[in-house]
Order: C-alpha cells, then sequence, then structure tokens
C-alpha cells in the first residue's frame, strides 16, 4: 500500500525545522541582557572640585566584614590580604585607578563594593563606591563574595537603597545637587608632623528613582 503525503506537509515541516534551528543559534534573551560587572562605574562629576561646605569630615573609613579601611591609611595589599579578591588597574597619569571588588546581599538587595586607589595615594585605599546592583547586573568572577546581611558599614548611618530624604537627614544641605546626584565636601589645610597638608572628603551620592543607588568616597590628604 503506498502512503500518501499531502504537499503541504512537506512545506509546514521545512518551516519546522528552521524554527528550531534558529532559536537553538540565538542566545538567552536572560543571558543576553546580563551586565557583568567588574570596573567600578564612572561618575559625571563638574570638571572644578565644588567650594568646600562641609564643616567636619564625613567619612574616613569603613567596616568590610571583620576587617576595618581606613582611608589613606590601609594599603591595598593589607586589604587584599584580609578579604581577598583580584586587583584591577585602568588608566594612566592622572586618570589612573586601581581597585579591589567585593559583593554581598543585605535586606535591600545585592551590593557591590569597590575599594579604590587613585594616582596620588597609589598603594593606599582612598576611596570606595558601594552600589545597589540590579537583576540585570552581575559581579565579575574576579569579584570576592562578602557573606553576611550586615558585613559593610560606613561611621554615618547612609546605605545604598536609602531615600533622598533620609540621606539629606543624615548628611545634611549638600555642597552641590543636581536631579541625581548630591555632592557633599570637606577641605581644610592641616599641619601634619610639622608639615602643611591639604585634607579633602568628599561624599558623592547617585540617586535613581528618589533612592540612593550609589555612594561613592574619597578621602585624600597632599602635601
Amino acid at each position: 500500500m503506498k502512503l500518501t503525503i499531502p504537499r503541504g506537509f512537506h512545506l509546514a515541516v521545512v518551516i519546522a525545522l528552521t524554527i528550531v534551528s534558529t532559536l537553538a543559534q540565538s542566545p538567552s534573551p536572560s543571558r543576553k541582557s546580563v551586565k557583568v560587572l567588574w570596573r567600578p562605574p564612572t561618575i559625571d562629576l563638574p570638571d572644578e572640585h565644588p567650594q568646600s561646605t562641609v564643616p567636619t569630615e564625613m567619612i574616613g573609613k569603613l567596616q568590610v566584614a571583620s576587617t576595618s579601611i581606613v582611608l589613606n591609611k590601609t594599603s591595598r595589599t593589607e586589604a587584599q590580604k584580609a578579604l581577598g579578591g583580584t586587583v584591577g588597574m585602568q588608566g594612566d597619569a592622572g586618570d589612573w585607578e586601581a581597585w579591589l571588588c567585593y559583593h554581598g546581599r543585605n535586606s535591600s538587595g545585592r551590593w557591590m563594593l569597590w575599594l579604590l586607589s587613585s594616582e596620588v595615594d597609589n598603594e593606599n585605599v582612598s576611596g570606595f563606591q558601594w552600589m545597589q546592583i540590579s537583576q540585570g547586573q552581575t559581579p565579575d568572577r574576579r569579584c570576592k563574595l562578602i557573606p553576611g546581611e550586615n558585613s559593610v558599614s560606613v561611621p554615618l548611618a547612609i546605605h545604598p537603597s536609602m531615600t533622598e530624604s533620609e540621606a539629606r537627614r543624615v548628611l545634611g544641605k549638600p555642597t552641590l545637587a543636581s536631579d541625581n546626584l548630591l555632592q557633599y565636601s570637606y577641605e581644610l589645610d592641616e599641619k601634619i608632623d610639622q608639615l602643611d597638608y591639604t585634607v579633602t572628603n568628599d561624599v558623592n551620592l547617585l540617586l535613581e528613582k528618589g533612592r540612593v543607588r550609589s555612594i561613592q568616597v574619597w578621602r585624600s590628604v597632599i602635601n
């Protein structure tokens, strides 16, 4: 008995095989949309440093797990020995910076932390950026996991995900403010070991939908 296959059946099979082949070669939408974070994100700041309006230093250290990081005093080598992680570098001359990268999770969601060194301070950790990350972002494998609910803290009661009004209550009136950025600047000339130094301490808050998305802190001591 001869089996007769309808003419349209052949066309349907070809179309089905073409669709299956296309899906197999196309990347997964969820995988394609995930952004891997390794370098510290750039925060656009004014070209000129704002004139200081903050009367006292704000943040000169932070606690990461059981390790205290004192800005301008804790070396990058000491931080890496205590916390692990891989050193990253980019730029040259005045744009040079190095970092150690960490990540974790708390009640507000996932976060990432970069311990930063500038060209001026070189081997010492002179700043940090602490940022809440979204569902479409993931830490690079070189970033070390820091477990624990409250594994990062700073002397002032600020943290990513807090509201702008809460941050203003803690920090006061900003030196400069724009739609998505609050800048707080401290600067003072001091004598240290009978030498003249200029100490600066900047806190920059990047806002998103009325909440703090990222906190960037720098402290420099320049002779």
